[in-house]
């Protein structure tokens, strides 16, 4: 049965035509036996272009080899896309694997498609032999306790253990058993249609679950002639059909049944094709009333596979045509990446990270399953994915009944569902607890007057931006500002397009600069611990890349407002507001404009900073409110003196409001007019929306040890993902001021690790890399961090597996955390146009110990790629 919605990157590669995906009747099938239905199926029915296999059968048992295929080629310069092998060893009257496996398999790793059957021995025949004996039943081979049944067993067991053989090999095999069953000639043949239905399917149930044979495409193969479909055994235990036919006459008059099996969904092909009939060929047919028949009697046609002896392809005319024909594909145009070149290395983890989605709507697990669907047809065995599910205490019953359909689609496809939680850096599920576990940091001693009840801020006035209506300006050059660049040819006063007053600052021609900046500085003086307010007004015109703009606060050592904004390409004026706390500096420099602008105009214009008050308190025991008198000689008490400070419409994301006032409570010891001090904590929002969590609060792991329970209840993990990634801001607050951060980390990730135990014994913990990684985060003067996160990776348990990610190909980390005992997965991918950069990877993984697999990783919601990235990893060559 096709998929409707799920396309094969192969297929696509095919011709520039589009397949569907097709479902294997065994669902546990393989991802590369998968890919080669796949190929069938694009190749069932198509008119035009490449689409018939060519093959060839080797020999029986003992007599297999290459030397056929090898005649071909020199006759023809093709070698045939498809080789035969039988198991059947007529010299003993038994079965033997050996010596077919291995001429299957060298074929194979030279790029060549397998297929496999056996001219089986009647076990009802105590004596064996007796391929062509009369009068068996067929219900003995299926009745316990018989000789019969244990006879049939042992020769089942016996061609498993072949078929396991080229399974652990990597071969894909196109499994042809009971062939010409419509026939009266062998002792399977002419039997009751129910009955032999029945043991197919027990074959079929016996290979493909108790002996986990997923590497079988079973191939139905009756002689043409009569019932062709009658001893169908159902869409369910049947992946291809052909015929089986031995005639000169290529046409519907003298091979029939073909109108039977065409009408079935599945691939159709001839199976075996001999001229001259089945016996005592003279070896001089003309192969190209072959094709010619095919291409015009049995369109439908994807395959063939030509006999051995005087009916080969090495042995009669007009081969080269046959194989040189527009029609007919050989062993040298099969796609590349559909056959093994050597034995698959498997590697332990094949995951998908799946990004995007929140469960927040009727759409997302139908969309999520697409994702699925293509990862379980390529070979991944494993679905990393967030969207909340550490805060599952606050979930709505239409959450969990699609986390449930999510679940169902993990399951059909055969993948582990590995949840990713417990960020910090990412704090959204913790502070959907509680909002007052974001990191803090400090205002010091602002200045309040006491009016009517009331404590408002008092901001200092002297922080601001001269000319910051860029109002004021001789020629193309702007009156207040420590630098604008390249005045007159690439920053210029523009009064015709302008937000206020009568001028804006326009930036262009970013090309005119070697680095393509278009930037406009001031240095402004302010004061130590405290907050501020930053507004500007942007307008942009086919801006390029619009990515490239950013507005920044730096101090000799780091950034203090690393801050992200989306503006489009093109867009009418628009206002842009954020916070940052000036920490221990009084100078800081602000920037506007584009780093790396390649074309397009920037116009900017009202920018402010002006000191602001207590927004986005926090309330939490390592964020302390202090309000003492002017002169520092008192403390106030909150609950007797004022209200506990809070702001009622606190929002990291919406600063641009008046601060609230402190409530003076009366009877307390603050009096009207008072100047105080007051002291307090606020978060800060990095890039455009991350706010980060204090790692020292005791009340972040009861709120991991909580939500830990909840998902061990509801979905049993075996893994756990950490999601300690891109940890900004830590050791401000008053929990965790002082703490060396690489120690405070290993603690958290160590306590995170002990309660995902505690709830799902023996589960395997992965994290993030990048807070480990001397290479990339776990060092000093990282964003808003008071510390260094040096030595992080000393701190953690060695059993966790380091998802390790970054930009390109990372050589160093992988060996650094494989020299330090981790073992790691390579997270790579990150939403490019190619595999590129992957393939560098596996590169990389064939040269790193301890690497224990792959993880196709978009933040984009790219998904087109992941076909090609599972065969890829599941086939590293």
């Amino acid at each position: 049965m096709k998929s409707p919605c799920s396309f094969t990157l192969l297929a696509l590669v095919l011709a520039g035509t589009v397949a569907f995906a097709a479902e294997p009747a065994n669902p546990n099938t393989s991802a590369p036996a998968r890919r080669i239905l796949d190929y069938f199926h694009q190749l069932d029915g198509r008119k035009e272009g490449r689409r018939i296999l060519s093959g060839q059968f080797s020999d029986f048992g003992n007599g297999a080899n290459l030397r056929i295929m090898d005649r071909i080629f020199e006759r023809t310069g093709h070698w045939p896309a498809l080789i035969g092998v039988d198991y059947a060893d007529f010299g003993r009257g038994s079965l033997t694997w050996k010596v077919p496996n291995q001429v299957a398999l060298d074929y194979w790793r030279k790029g060549g498609l397998v297929t496999v059957m056996a001219h089986m021995y009647n076990p009802a025949n105590p004596k064996g032999g007796g391929l062509r004996d009369k009068g068996v039943k067929l219900a003995d081979l299926l009745e316990p306790g018989t000789d019969t049944h244990t006879r049939w067993m042992q020769q089942l067991d016996l061609m498993a253990e072949g078929l396991k053989e080229l399974k652990d090999a990597g071969v894909v095999v196109l499994w042809r058993p009971f062939h010409e069953m419509n026939g009266g000639w062998f002792w399977w043949g002419a039997q009751d249609p129910q009955t032999f239905i029945r043991v197919w399917r027990h074959m079929f149930d016996y290979f493909s679950k108790t002996k986990g044979l997923d590497n079988l495409l079973w191939v139905y193969g009756p002689n043409h002639g009569q019932k062709t479909a009658t001893y169908y055994a159902g869409d369910g235990y049947v992946d291809l059909v052909g015929l089986d036919a031995y005639t000169d006459l290529v046409d519907r008059q003298h091979i029939t049944g073909y109108e039977e099996l065409a009408a079935l969904p599945k691939p159709f092909g001839f199976t075996e094709y001999g001229p001259h009939g089945s016996q005592n060929p003279p070896g001089n047919y003309d192969y190209r009333r072959f094709i010619e028949g095919l291409i015009k009697e049995f369109p439908k046609t994807s395959f063939f596979m030509s006999w051995n002896a005087k009916w080969s392809l090495a042995a009669n005319e007009h081969t080269k045509e046959l194989l040189d024909h527009p029609a007919v594909l050989n062993r040298e145009d099969l796609p590349s990446g559909l056959v093994a070149s050597a034995p698959a290395t498997r590697y332990t983890d094949r995951f998908v990270w799946v990004f995007g989605w929140g469960l927040g709507k009727d759409t997302d697990p139908a969309e999520i399953g697409q994702v699925l669907d293509k990862a379980g047809r390529h070979g991944f065995n494993g679905a990393v994915m967030s969207f909340g599910l550490d805060a599952l205490c606050k979930k709505t019953p239409d959450y969990f009944r699609r986390l449930d359909e999510v679940k169902a689609a993990c399951a059909r496809n055969k993948l582990e569902l590995i949840p990713a939680v417990f960020s910090v850096g990412y704090g959204g599920s913790a502070l959907s607890h509680d909002r007052h576990l974001a990191e803090g940091l400090p205002v010091q001693d602002a200045p309040f007057l006491v009016q009517g009840g009331e404590a408002r801020f008092v901001p200092d006035e002297t922080v601001r931006l001269a000319n910051s209506g860029f109002e004021e300006f001789t020629g193309q050059r702007f009156k207040g500002f420590n630098f604008h660049d390249q005045p007159g040819e690439i920053s210029f006063a523009d009064t015709a397009i302008k937000h206020g007053g009568n001028a804006s600052l326009r930036l262009e021609n970013f090309t005119a600069n070697p680095h393509g900046h278009g930037r406009v500085m001031q240095e402004v003086r302010l004061r130590p611990h405290r907050s501020y307010r930053v507004s500007l007004w942007a307008r942009t015109e086919a801006l390029a890349p619009a990515s490239s703009f950013q507005i920044s606060v730096l101090t000799e050592k780091r950034s203090l407002a690393p801050r992200t904004f989306s503006l489009p390409p093109t867009g009418d004026w628009r206002k842009l507001t954020f916070l940052f706390n000036s920490a221990s500096f009084d100078r800081v420099r602000i920037y506007a404009g584009m780093w790396g602008g390649k074309s397009g105009k920037l116009w900017l214009d009202d920018w402010t900073i002006e000191e602001v008050g207590p927004l986005n308190v926090l309330k939490r025991p390592g964020t302390p409110v202090t309000v003492r008198s002017e002169d520092g000689a008192t403390t106030f008490v909150e609950g007797r003196d004022y209200a506990p400070m809070a702001d009622p419409d606190y929002s990291p994301y919406r600063i641009d409001r008046p601060a609230p006032p402190l409530k003076i409570l009366p009877g307390g010891g603050i009096r009207d007019g008072q100047r105080l001090r007051v002291s307090w904590y606020h978060p800060m929002v990095i890039h455009d929306s991350q706010v980060t969590v204090c790692m020292a609060e005791p009340a972040l792991y009861e709120i991991f040890d909580h939500e830990a329970r909840l998902l061990a209840e509801r979905l049993q993990p075996r893994r756990v993902m950490l999601n300690m990634d891109e940890i900004r801001m830590g050791g401000t607050c008053a929990a965790c001021r002082g703490r060396n951060m690489a120690e405070l980390l290993g603690e958290c990730v160590t306590r995170q690790a002990q309660i995902v135990r505690r709830h799902m014994p023996g589960a395997q913990v992965y994290i993030w890399s990048d807070m480990f990684d001397p290479n990339h985060n776990a060092h000093g003067d990282y964003y808003l961090v008071e510390g260094d996160y040096t030595d992080s990776w000393k701190k953690i348990p060695k059993d966790l597996v380091l998802a390790v990610w970054g930009g390109a190909p990372r050589p160093k980390s992988l060996k650094f955390f494989a020299d330090e005992g981790f073992q790691t997965l390579a997270a790579c991918y990150y939403d490019a146009d190619d595999l590129n950069e992957v393939k560098g990877w596996l590169d990389l993984g064939r040269q790193t110990k301890n690497l224990r697999g792959f993880m196709y990783t978009p933040w984009q919601k790219k998904y087109d790629l992941l076909p090609a990235f599972g065969d890829l990893v599941g086939n590293p060559k």
